[in-house]
């Protein structure tokens, strides 16, 4: 049996030193693979401080090389990697534009720049930050449109964008809320894009299931109030005044249990008032300016409605407009039309989901004797009865988006081809 005496001596001073410069040359390796080269940092807020114009308070005069760059004003850096975090300029009466070298602040997870005088447009980088949380960039003067790769920004909980010059679709594209295949994504909570120009309420926000604050007032928002937001049954708050909506008031808006603040003054809304859910407190609920709407709980002091409620809800149901129909017959596209006319064209699409549909209509009509030749069919079509003739769903009187005039007429599709060659057979 071998015995095996461990020595007692200390290591030498050679080796003490190589595990020394083993240890330092890890810890620069790990401190390189983390925090990256922060320089990159460094450059990029020296490109935004050289878009600022006017810097009256001095707040930038910090922005040199005689402190470290996470100790200037503004800046909150990471304590392991050194990196931009956290970016603050609010309230500081900057005038200038944001740069695009924004995007290479890969830490950034909060960027607030509200109540300032940038302008120019919301820089396309900024969908590079994957990291950010927190987008405030309202009460500038920023135009154009959002960026539509903002979705790439998986994490932002807050997006606030409110009180600008925005316009635009906004990101019709690309969801608000995006769902790709298994990968976990945190649901924007708070959006606020009030006081701009934007024109259409974005479908894709029925994604955004946990959305507690929805801001949408004073912009141009139009037609009736989409059915996509009936999923978002987590809001506390939701304001869509100062806007031109119009129709009913959605039922489905007295099943959102959360709901304590509701804002829909200053539209065009009309019928009755729903009186379930918020509707109850007239304190919490605001639909002044819609001089249209009647009866609901007696607190709102409106007159008694003066149509026949279930004939009136049956018509609303049936109430399509441009926003719809550009959606459901896929934007009128080529590959949808099954006949074209001297005015108007025939397009075949779905309504409601579950039924065949074709439109007649034009967008704009191509000659001037249009509109007058949809008035007429209106006119015939009202007095006639006859069983063999194919039902008229609804029609649409309206504008497209640049302002030309849309009529369309919606039947039944009938699937058998036309009556022409049934009558008259090429065969």
């Amino acid at each position: 049996m071998a015995l095996y005496r461990m020595s007692s001596a200390p290591p030498s001073s050679s080796f003490c030193v190589k595990v020394f410069i083993l240890l330092l040359w890890c810890g620069l390796l790990v401190t390189s693979v983390i925090g990256g080269n922060n320089e990159t940092d460094h450059s990029a807020l020296l490109e935004l401080k050289s878009k600022i114009i006017h810097d009256p308070l001095g707040a930038l005069s910090s922005w040199n090389d005689s402190i470290h760059f996470c100790q200037w004003l503004g800046v909150t850096c990471g304590r392991l990697h050194q990196r931009v975090t956290v970016l603050d300029l609010q309230s500081l009466k900057q005038v200038g534009s944001i740069s695009p070298y924004i995007g290479n602040l890969s830490f950034l997870r909060n960027l607030t720049l509200q109540n300032n005088s940038f302008h120019n447009e919301i820089p396309l980088e900024l969908g590079h930050l994957q990291r950010i949380q927190f987008l405030q960039l309202q009460h500038n003067t920023l135009s154009g449109k959002i960026p539509s790769n903002l979705s790439n920004c998986t994490n932002i909980i807050v997006l606030r964008v409110g009180f600008n010059d925005l316009s635009g679709e906004i990101n019709p594209r690309e969801p608000w809320c995006p769902t790709h295949g298994s990968r976990k994504f945190k649901n924007p909570e708070y959006l606020d894009i009030s006081k701009n120009m934007f024109g259409e309420i974005p479908t894709s926000l029925d994604s955004c299931v946990r959305l507690e604050f929805l801001s949408m007032s004073r912009n141009f928002f139009q037609w009736i109030i989409p059915s996509s937001l009936e999923s978002l049954r987590g809001l506390k708050e939701l304001d869509l005044s100062n806007n031109n909506l119009s129709g009913n008031i959605p039922r489905f808006l007295e099943l959102f249990d959360f709901l304590q603040i509701l804002n829909l003054s200053y539209n065009h809304f009309e019928g009755e008032v729903p009186t379930g859910g918020v509707f109850k407190n007239t304190s919490a609920t605001s639909i002044k300016g819609n001089i249209e709407l009647c009866e609901g709980v007696p607190k709102f002091k409106l007159p008694l409605c003066k149509y026949n409620k279930s004939k009136k809800r049956k018509l609303t149901n049936n109430l399509y407009t441009f926003c719809a129909f550009r959606s459901n017959f896929d934007a009128f596209s080529s590959t949808n039309v099954i006949g074209v006319g001297s005015i108007g064209s025939m397009y075949r699409g779905i309504l409601d989901h579950d039924r065949h549909s074709c439109c007649q209509g034009a967008q704009p009509f191509a000659s001037c004797g249009a509109s007058k030749s949809f008035i007429a069919e209106c006119d015939a079509l009202r007095n006639i009865r006859y069983r063999n003739l194919v039902k008229v769903l609804t029609t649409c009187s309206s504008v497209d988006y640049q302002g030309h005039d849309f009529k369309a007429l919606v039947y039944e599709y009938m699937s058998n081809s036309n009556l022409d060659e049934w009558l008259h057979p090429i065969d």
